[in-house]
């Protein structure tokens, strides 16, 4: 079970990477099922799925633009991250941000990117649980 504190401060995170994603900075992630969970968070930005391209044109392609290298947190998602950045010379600050607050979670939400969309709307659920509670518990002290 993921404590709601967790559950917040992913939703947070995903919510801030949103807002680059809606503001044209690309996401590069694995796969279609990758692609389609961020999809169901709200992410309308350009999003490229690796599975079946060629690493180094993704990488050139990108090429002196802000992009955020969003693959999953397991080995295999570590070491394909990693290929991407050493393809592009540019200091990408918004992947290791983003990399770096998702990965200080990793031990508590699931490092595959496919599971994002179920985590963050669980978030969603139980801070509106928490809200309508404490308007409940406000509705009560006034009257």
């Amino acid at each position: 079970m993921v404590n709601e504190d967790i559950l917040e401060m992913f939703r947070e995170i995903l919510d801030e990477m949103k807002e680059y994603s809606n503001n044209g900075v690309p996401l590069i992630v694995e796969g279609k099922r990758d692609e389609a969970s961020l999809r169901r968070i709200g992410f309308s930005g350009p999003i490229v799925t690796v599975s079946g391209a060629r690493l180094h044109e993704i990488a050139e392609k990108s090429r002196g633009r802000e992009v955020i290298v969003l693959t999953d947190f397991d080995e295999e998602g570590e070491r394909l991250a990693e290929t991407i950045l050493s393809y592009r010379v540019e200091n990408d600050k918004l992947t290791v941000y983003f990399r770096g607050k998702i990965r200080k979670l990793k031990a508590h939400v699931t490092p595959c990117v496919e599971g994002f969309a179920k985590l963050y709307f669980k978030a969603e659920n139980t801070r509106r649980e928490n809200v309508n509670l404490f308007e409940k518990a406000n509705l009560e002290l006034v009257t």
